[in-house]
């Protein structure tokens, strides 16, 4: 690579640097449900219950290195989203290094299979890079924690190592191969079947056929050497073999959709119904955690039924067709255009653009695992990356020429200009809160769990949840507070609980301090308050959605 080129890559690099701190500093307080289960079963490990990590619905690798950030800086609550971030900025570093080796392979794979007529590497670096800050910072984003960006490096690394075996063939680039998809399938259950899939193909690239098999029999070896000792855990936890119940669950609730996230009723250790219109739910024990029933959804739903259901996987194949379509209309637009053209400018036959296997199989591969039940954008985000450059790496050099430089400087003009106009939110709200303090971004799910401190709720606590439009999946100040929610009315209209007469009000709020709860915390989004919110005695967190009710005041509804 020529001076030139290495300063336009480290111009790069650095760019996507400063957005994804951007990214991070920006939603610093931000949080989503799987991050509350995340951060519980990380702290629960690092304070020595190591069988946290145990678990069928979530991989163990995020949450082990949440909570080791947990036990290295003991942030206050109020700092502790914050530091989550702060990792998984770390974790986009992490991916920008994996993309980086990976685009490194794809440009050292062109040269040596196009020599003359290989692409500029200004193409190769101003394209790649631009795909990868949007799939990276919009649809896996900064802002959720989530092991997506994980899983994300270790896919480029595996992509890139499928590259560099075609190329060199060495042993090492096998090992590590192994190694990479034995700790990719702890970060994301689902890479334990595509796992196969990479090695058996890396046995095919090359001529030396049998020293190929040898080395891919010893990728698996490594691979099952890393992968199976949680497996055998978590089987022996479930009763049966299992590499993760995660698949079950979303079948049932995308594909079936026969069961609720949470409510399934006829399960052998489903919550306990304990009020009827509205539905209220009681999950006090066995597992005590910020929200138990998202803590582990396989336990909750274990034995969930799940049935062939090929008009369910027709409407996810449709919604996953949707996805991409939304994601090449709205942001990459102008790649698609770019290969559009130059495809068909330079009349590139199937056999051609086939070439590109080792990078198309499996990415079309993992991009269906995920289609036939569901798309979400961040799970099939650095797919879309790899599938893109290994359709340009496909096309045909000889009769575009001439016409690929202006076609390719339009394109990448525009890509990097999305990529501005779409990140311009998070720079102006970095340099907001730079110029003016925490002040410019209040940090709700903290004032909420102060409050409730200063009302009496101590940590340790448990308390009940009236929901409305996210309910307790959104409770992210019972982290904060370190609370336990042990009962909740799921979300719903707010009738559902303050459409009520008086009488069936204190009967709902009765029943919370039955299972245990020592404040319900009630959740009502828009200007409609509900009358009898006043006149029942509840109490509005300040600048939030949250009202909450002590039930051991003289006061409340339970003492009437």
């Amino acid at each position: 690579m020529s001076s030139k080129a290495k300063q336009f890559r480290w111009a790069l690099i650095a760019i996507a640097v400063i957005l994804g701190a951007l990214h991070a500093w920006a939603y610093r307080h931000a949080m989503n449900p799987d991050g509350i289960s995340y951060l519980d079963i990380g702290e629960d490990f690092w304070n020595g219950n190591l069988g946290a990590i145990v678990n069928a619905h979530w991989s163990p690798l995020y949450p082990v290195i949440l909570g080791l950030a947990l036990k290295i800086f003991s942030p206050s609550p109020y700092w502790e989203f914050a530091l989550a971030h702060g990792v998984n900025f770390l974790i986009f570093l992490f991916g920008l290094f994996a993309f980086d080796f990976f685009l490194r392979q794809v440009i050292a794979t062109d040269e040596q299979k196009n020599q003359q007529e290989s692409f500029p590497k200004w193409v190769w670096l101003g394209l790649g890079y631009g795909i990868f800050l949007i799939t990276s910072l919009n649809f896996i984003t900064l802002a959720a924690l989530t092991p997506d960006m994980l899983v994300s490096g270790f896919l480029y690394l595996a992509l890139g190592l499928l590259l560099k075996i075609r190329r060199l063939g060495e042993r090492k680039a096998y090992l590590l191969l192994g190694v990479v998809l034995g700790i990719s399938y702890l970060a994301r259950a689902p890479m334990f079947l595509l796992a196969p899939l990479f090695i058996a193909e890396s046995a095919f690239l090359g001529t030396e056929r049998k020293k190929n098999t040898l080395n891919a029999a010893l990728a698996f070896a490594i691979f099952l050497a890393v992968s199976m000792p949680f497996v055998a855990v978590l089987s022996a936890q479930k009763g049966h073999f299992t590499f993760s119940e995660s698949g079950r669950l979303n079948y049932a609730w995308h594909i079936n959709k026969s069961v609720p996230y949470i409510g399934w009723l006829e399960g052998p250790h489903s919550p306990k119904q304990i009020f009827h219109n509205p539905n209220m739910f009681a999950f006090r024990e066995p597992i005590r955690s910020t929200y138990p029933l998202w803590r582990d959804p396989a336990y909750w739903n274990e034995k969930v039924p799940v049935h062939l259901d090929l008009q369910g996987h027709l409407t996810a194949i449709k919604q996953g067709v949707h996805e991409i379509s939304f994601i090449t209309r709205r942001y990459l637009l102008p790649v698609a255009a770019a290969f559009l053209l130059l495809f068909l400018l330079g009349k590139v036959p199937a056999k051609k653009l086939l070439e590109s296997w080792p990078l198309l199989v499996p990415v079309l591969v993992g991009i269906g695992m995920y289609a036939l039940v569901y798309t979400a954008s961040r799970y099939i985000a650095p797919f879309i990356t790899a599938l893109w450059l290994g359709l340009f790496l496909g096309l045909a050099r000889e009769k575009i020429e001439k016409f690929q430089l202006p076609i390719f400087l339009m394109a990448i003009v525009l890509l990097w200009s999305i990529i501005s106009f779409t990140n311009a939110s998070e720079a102006r709200l970095a340099a907001k809160t730079l110029r003016c303090g925490e002040a410019c971004t209040p940090h709700h799910d903290w004032v909420v769990a102060e409050t409730l401190r200063e009302a009496g709720i101590k940590k340790g606590s448990r308390v009940g949840v009236i929901g409305h439009y996210f309910g307790a999946f959104g409770a992210y100040w019972a982290r904060l507070a370190r609370v336990q929610i042990v009962a909740e009315i799921p979300q719903g209209p707010l009738e559902q609980f303050w459409g009520k007469d008086k009488k069936t009000r204190r009967e709902v709020i009765a029943a919370f301090g039955q299972a245990g709860a020592e404040a319900v915390v009630a959740e009502i989004v828009g200007n409609d308050i509900p009358p009898s919110v006043g006149t029942d005695g509840w109490r509005k967190v300040e600048n939030t959605n949250w009202y909450y009710l002590l039930l051991k005041e003289p006061n409340t509804l339970v003492a009437r």
